[in-house]
């Protein structure tokens, strides 16, 4: 046992400072739109008719954050390729 915490816990605000050298590609919407992750069709359903507002507003109040990180013009490098 520990005496101590020593993690930092960072805001959404934080990590996208800290990540502000990638592009970052949030990908909570379609995760949790999913019949895998969210099982009952009214549920689903209702995620699906949120509008885009309401979504930005609930997102930094979520308990984590799933995102894809680029690098800037990655993507574009490999299908130039």
């Amino acid at each position: 046992m520990g005496d101590s915490y020593y993690e930092r816990s960072r805001t959404i605000w934080g990590l996208r400072q800290l990540l502000g050298e990638f592009e970052i590609v949030d990908v909570v919407r379609p995760l949790l739109q999913t019949e895998y992750l969210i099982r009952s069709p009214e549920l689903r359903g209702q995620l699906l008719a949120m509008p885009q507002p309401l979504w930005q507003a609930i997102v930094p109040l979520l308990p984590n954050f799933n995102w894809i990180l680029r690098k800037p013009g990655d993507h574009l490098q490999r299908r130039q390729r």
